[in-house]
């Protein structure tokens, strides 16, 4: 009897503990875990990041939505399958829509003043469409420059327009780059070409046949394309390890070695006005980087066959943020609306650390990485900007325990550098001093 008693106050106490676990997850509404690097470069779990708010757009039956993007707080959504562009306010309110006669299938889109930038992948060509009367003026097709090569086919499927007016085309199977136009579409040149990965069976197999039985090995593709800080320009990649790049003009990438890329295929990347890099993955990865490509948060908000449910994506196809730093997802999937994420108070705290240190200000920056630190000690990054701070206030041993923890041994070896040069400063004059004496003692 005493032990069917015990039996059945565990089970009360289990069924106790399981309820206020279901809501405790389902008050605070998130689906997801989100995840950080840690010092060893793998995924540790940290706090929530951005929280679903919502979903706009629901009403407007979009079909197929492949492309979206944000400019002075107005949302662009391409509506592929509907063959339109919509405007909407960030409250998902309907305020205009752009059809004209020649779309076919546009799956790209960007705006600059009073045009409107739409690579159409079905009409083969790059519409520039003045918003305010809603007509055509340039159609830019298949460049017929010898450069371009007559073998390439022209099919854009993303494009965007940087401050000089040079066009950035993103051309479906155009191994060559990111195609690059003037302001009036007369091609220029190609730029970003990814280089050939070779694996080692490709390369024994390539010595051991004969140079005309060799398959030609062409570079991937870029995917996508978006703007960011400086000049620089954002591609997306599959197939090749650097799934994502920040190119300069020459078409160098510019983010850190030690970037840690995506594995799975993106659909859009977008960088924010404080220059946070932002990703989405047909398969509902959400990246956030910042400007040298260092990962800071992560998190898969795939629906998995789960009906309708806040904060759950069936086909992310674009991302945007706003000057608060939400987050608008593009299902493409089948519902077919913009999903909205709001950032929590940890990732302002980060944000605001981040900016300071990547700003040079590491001192600055100190007391926010030691609070992020309080909050997740397993938060590589934090522990190496700690580091550089601890490092610049001449706390050595301090900055050599924090490069230790995060694994940064490039921090690391200029610290002990450092150490090293002071104790030959502080000795230098007794070494001196025994080097003239032993040789006055030698003569």
């Amino acid at each position: 009897m005493k032990k069917l008693y015990v039996l059945l106050i565990t089970t009360f106490i289990l069924l106790i503990a399981n309820v206020s676990h279901l809501v405790q997850a389902e008050s605070f509404g998130v689906p997801y875990e989100t995840y950080t690097l840690s010092a060893t470069n793998s995924f540790v779990q940290t706090q929530t990041a951005y929280m679903p708010v919502g979903y706009i757009a629901e009403e407007l039956d979009f079909d197929s939505p492949s492309d979206i993007y944000l400019v002075d707080e107005v949302l662009y959504v391409a509506d592929t399958g509907n063959q339109r562009v919509v405007v909407l306010s960030l409250t998902g309110e309907f305020i205009d829509e752009v059809i004209v006669d020649e779309f076919v299938e546009p799956v790209g889109i960007f705006v600059k003043g009073n045009n409107l930038y739409v690579a159409d992948k079905g009409a083969g060509s790059v519409f520039v469409i003045d918003l305010v009367t809603k007509t055509i003026d340039i159609t830019i097709r298949k460049p017929e420059s010898p450069i371009f090569g007559q073998q390439n086919d022209f099919v854009p499927i993303k494009v965007a327009v940087d401050s000089s007016d040079s066009i950035y085309v993103i051309g479906e199977g155009s191994t060559s780059g990111v195609i690059q136009l003037n302001y009036a579409g007369e091609f220029v040149g190609y730029l970003g070409i990814n280089t050939v990965d070779l694996s080692l069976r490709k390369i024994l197999y390539n010595w051991v046949v004969n140079d005309s039985d060799l398959s030609s090995s062409r570079p991937a593709s870029p995917t996508n394309v978006a703007l960011g800080s400086k000049g620089s320009i954002l591609t997306t990649n599959v197939n090749v390890t650097e799934t994502f790049k920040r190119l300069n003009i020459t078409g160098v990438n510019t983010l850190s070695g030690n970037t840690i890329y995506p594995s799975g295929e993106l659909s859009d990347i977008w960088m924010s006005e404080d220059d946070y890099i932002y990703m989405v993955s047909t398969s509902g990865d959400i990246y956030e980087y910042d400007s040298k490509g260092q990962l800071l948060f992560y998190f898969n908000a795939a629906s998995y066959g789960v009906k309708q449910s806040l904060g759950l994506i069936h086909q992310a196809s674009g991302v945007v943020t706003d000057q608060d730093g939400n987050l608008y997802i593009l299902d493409g999937g089948t519902y077919g609306f913009i999903h909205v994420y709001q950032p929590t108070a940890f990732v302002q705290l980060i944000h605001q650390a981040v900016t300071l240190y990547n700003n040079g200000e590491y001192v600055e920056s100190k007391p926010l990485w030691e609070e992020i630190l309080r909050q997740n000690s397993a938060f590589a990054l934090a522990h190496s900007a700690l580091g550089s701070a601890l490092s610049k206030e001449g706390h050595y041993d301090e900055a050599l325990q924090e490069f230790r923890e995060a694994n940064d041994f490039g921090g690391y070896s200029t610290t002990y550098w450092e150490i090293r040069n002071i104790k030959i400063q502080n000795n230098l004059g007794i070494w001196t001093s025994i080097f003239i004496g032993l040789y006055i003692l030698f003569k």
